[in-house]
């Protein structure tokens, strides 16, 4: 019998894994007995490093299981929610990291089950520097979500959402954020490469300014705008590449992108309903 199952071994669902781990070695989190299901030998291969218990088919003993981590791709939700229906208890609660799919249609797809809790993750919650957002129903007990709320924070930081419709603008922020971030960065390589630097060099500078100016933003209470205007001298270098950012619109290009993101998880959960 397990504290919790994992049903998919992918990305996130390692990245939570790794913040239980961090949780459980810091006293954060009781020791807890892990399982993970997924068709994949090598994840589970991974996963057994981690500390996890791996098994290839879903088995009769999943309704043992107080909680549920579903971490599937959206598109595989229904197959899989389909599947474990049978297993589920009264008290099991699901904790889902899907994007665009509601508590409604994932409840639906469980015979009617409630306890469901929403979160979306981003992949740096593998360091323990994850941003995350995370819905509960009424359905779910305060005592539940706690729970739940307490394994999400050794991931980083979690934000509560009282309108589970804002979970779509999550995702399109901090849940596709590190893609943005990643893009933004591959720019930044590319451009010190055409400039003359070797591409070793213009990657490892960067990548730590990029982090470097995180860290700088989250530990300052300066507003970013202000660290912003810090660097800029009027007439400057800076000032000069400022202003091409704005001749192309650049925080624009942004909104519509997150936009774009938002649009995709709403339409996601639209088809599955």
């Amino acid at each position: 019998m397990s504290d919790i199952a994992f049903l998919g071994g992918g990305n996130m669902a390692s990245a939570i894994m790794n913040g239980i781990n961090r949780g459980i070695k810091s006293g954060d989190l009781p020791q807890l007995i892990v399982d993970v299901f997924d068709k994949n030998k090598d994840k589970l291969e991974i996963w057994a490093s981690l500390g996890a218990s791996g098994l290839l088919n879903v088995q009769e003993n999943l309704s043992n299981t107080k909680l549920w981590i579903l971490a599937v791709k959206p598109q595989n939700m229904r197959e899989l929610c389909e599947s474990i229906a049978k297993y589920i208890r009264e008290d099991t609660l699901i904790l889902s990291v899907a994007a665009g799919l509601s508590t409604e249609v994932i409840s639906s797809w469980l015979s009617g089950h409630k306890k469901i809790v929403r979160c979306m993750p981003n992949t740096p919650t593998s360091l323990g520097m994850g941003a995350t957002g995370i819905f509960a129903p009424k359905s779910v007990s305060e005592q539940e979500y706690s729970m739940i709320k307490s394994i999400l924070r050794t991931t980083g930081l979690t934000i509560e959402l009282q309108d589970e419709s804002l979970m779509d603008s999550v995702g399109a922020l901090s849940g596709s954020g590190p893609a943005y971030i990643f893009y933004f960065i591959e720019a930044l390589v590319e451009g010190g490469v055409e400039l003359g630097l070797d591409r070793n060099t213009s990657e490892e500078l960067a990548i730590k300014t990029v982090v470097g100016a995180g860290l700088l933003a989250s530990n300052s209470d300066t507003p970013v705008s202000k660290l912003r205007e810090n660097v800029t001298s009027k007439g400057g270098t800076t000032r000069a590449a400022l202003d091409v950012f704005e001749k192309h619109n650049f925080k624009e290009i942004v909104k519509e992108a997150m936009k774009a993101a938002r649009n995709r998880s709403e339409q996601l959960s639209k088809e599955n309903n």
